[in-house]
């Protein structure tokens, strides 16, 4: 269908626009596989913008939607080694609408962004891109759930831990709620 090695502005080009078509079909279940392997191959590129390309498919999330055929294939393109920052958010934004049906995952996913990003970047919360919010709500989602609660709040500590504004602000509302409470 494509060339398994694509080099050069035209082939960074062509895959590009695979990467765009890819991602709009990606709740086309018949093509699974094709999408599959163009996604991961425009994710492998050095190419920003292949990659940018490849994480622009929408989520339209509801129990119908989030199939184990989109969670794995959503799980793969997380693995790969060469997915950016920018990606990564984007991603992040993407899981949040998923921890309302499939916390798990979602979890799953913040956990990754997050280990990625730590290892990246400073713990200076400034150079956290803004992934932070949807991160903290995925976290709080996650502590709802009884499964995932254990996780959900190491993951939220460990926002606190790296000093992300979002996440103190959260504990902090969540303090002044339990004090008017009481």
């Amino acid at each position: 269908m494509y060339p398994s090695k694509v080099t050069g502005t035209y082939g960074e080009d062509f895959l590009r626009g695979l990467a765009y078509g890819a991602a709009a079909c990606i709740e086309v279940k018949h093509v699974g596989h094709e999408i599959e392997k163009i996604l991961t191959t425009a994710l492998k590129s050095p190419a920003a913008k292949v990659q940018d390309a490849a994480t622009t498919f929408p989520m339209h999330v509801s129990d119908e939607t989030w199939s184990p055929w989109i969670k794995n294939l959503v799980l793969k393109l997380l693995a790969q080694p060469n997915l950016s920052r920018r990606n990564s958010d984007f991603l992040a934004r993407q899981m949040e609408l998923v921890a309302l049906v499939d916390p798990d995952s979602a979890l799953t996913v913040a956990e990754d962004v997050v280990r990625r990003m730590s290892e990246k970047i400073s713990t200076n919360s400034n150079n956290w891109p803004m992934a932070a919010s949807h991160l903290t709500n995925i976290t709080l989602a996650a502590q709802r759930d009884p499964a995932t609660r254990e996780r959900g709040l190491m993951l939220f500590e460990r926002l606190l831990e790296l000093n992300l504004h979002e996440a103190k602000n959260a504990a902090e509302l969540m303090n002044h709620r339990e004090a008017l409470q009481r």
